[in-house]
């Protein structure tokens, strides 16, 4: 999962909420909302680039425009030919 966590200080329940979508659709999920919250900024990246190395897609959220680092991992992901999935509105 990736979105904007930087600022929004309801990141861990937006995160929670799509995971659980995403695993009632049998995805395996790894989200950087379970990360530790006190590591130092950019530690983050190179972490969220082993999960998506690791990961056979990237679901962004609806606000990862908004979020330098998603910005960045769906350029990371698009030159690592990983699907890319988008979150619909409801």
């Amino acid at each position: 999962i990736a979105g904007k966590i930087t600022g929004d200080r309801n990141y861990k329940q937006k995160f929670a909420k799509a995971e659980e979508r995403l695993l009632e659709r049998g995805w395996r999920v790894l989200s950087p909302a379970k990360l530790p919250d006190d590591l130092p900024y950019e530690k983050y990246g190179p972490i969220c680039c082993a999960m998506i190395d690791g990961s056979d897609a990237v679901y962004f959220l609806r606000d990862w425009t908004q979020s330098p680092g998603a910005v960045k991992e769906y350029i990371y992901a698009g030159k690592r030919d990983v699907e890319i999935l988008f979150e619909r509105k409801e």
